[in-house]
């Protein structure tokens, strides 16, 4: 998938220049960094979610485009999460800008894919509906529901609603884990313990075995280092 992640990552440079055009001036050098930083990160995690259809991507317009215009969703939520949280005229301004780009996203998945369209509503509904209960009182159990959107990639390459319904749970978990793990990058919870109670947490329930069951392996792989490295660090 290495292809592909690049394919990804030139895509959301692009539309983050577009955005917060190069070079900037000091106003706009946080906000345009914020999204830097998702470009250069994000084609990884969307990689990994997309995994088990890698072939697909690659060998598929369809698949990848798929792909695609998740990356453009998700690059579209952190715009909006910064013009809510941050509230600049910067950030007012991008979101405007981003507004072509957020439909043309959404179009095209609607004609990309076969599901009832209630689905992927349903994955950005649980999202918005996480920010706002974890934005009026924090809790680890919002952290992987506030990133649902992501699974839109597993919903529509799967194209299978009840398939993808018995990974949903797992894979919630690991967006909650990635989520923690920038929790405490980021010193943003007081709370130390709750860290060493979700690793705990994800080997009861043996969330890892099923992910890489399931053909999220290097998902799986990824959570391993990720669940050592919170432990290495309380």
């Amino acid at each position: 998938m290495n292809d592909t992640c690049d394919a990804l990552r030139r895509m959301l440079r692009r539309e983050t220049n577009a955005l917060y055009p190069c070079p900037r001036p000091p106003a706009l050098q946080r906000a345009g960094a914020r999204l830097d930083a998702l470009a250069e990160a994000a084609p990884a995690l969307l990689c990994m979610l997309a995994e088990p259809w890698r072939e697909a991507v690659a060998g598929q317009e369809t698949a990848a485009e798929i792909l695609r215009c998740c990356a453009l969703v998700h690059l579209y939520a952190r715009i909006l999460d910064d013009a809510v949280d941050e509230n600049l005229p910067c950030h007012r301004l991008a979101l405007l800008r981003a507004q072509p780009l957020y439909w043309r996203a959404v179009s095209r998945l609607g004609r990309l894919s076969s599901l009832p369209p209630d689905e992927g509503e349903r994955l950005v509904r649980e999202t918005v509906e996480a920010v706002l209960t974890d934005d009026d009182a924090p809790a680890p159990e919002y952290w992987g529901r506030k990133n649902h959107h992501l699974l839109l990639v597993p919903l529509l390459l799967s194209n299978d609603a009840a398939a993808f319904a018995a990974a949903k749970e797992p894979l919630s978990d690991a967006l909650c884990l990635l989520q923690a793990a920038d929790e405490l990058d980021q010193a943003a919870t007081a709370d130390a313990d709750v860290f060493a109670r979700l690793t705990l947490e994800t080997q009861r329930r043996d969330v890892i075995p099923r992910l890489a069951e399931l053909g999220w392996k290097s998902l799986a792989w990824h959570l391993c280092a990720v669940v050592r490295d919170m432990l290495r660090r309380l």
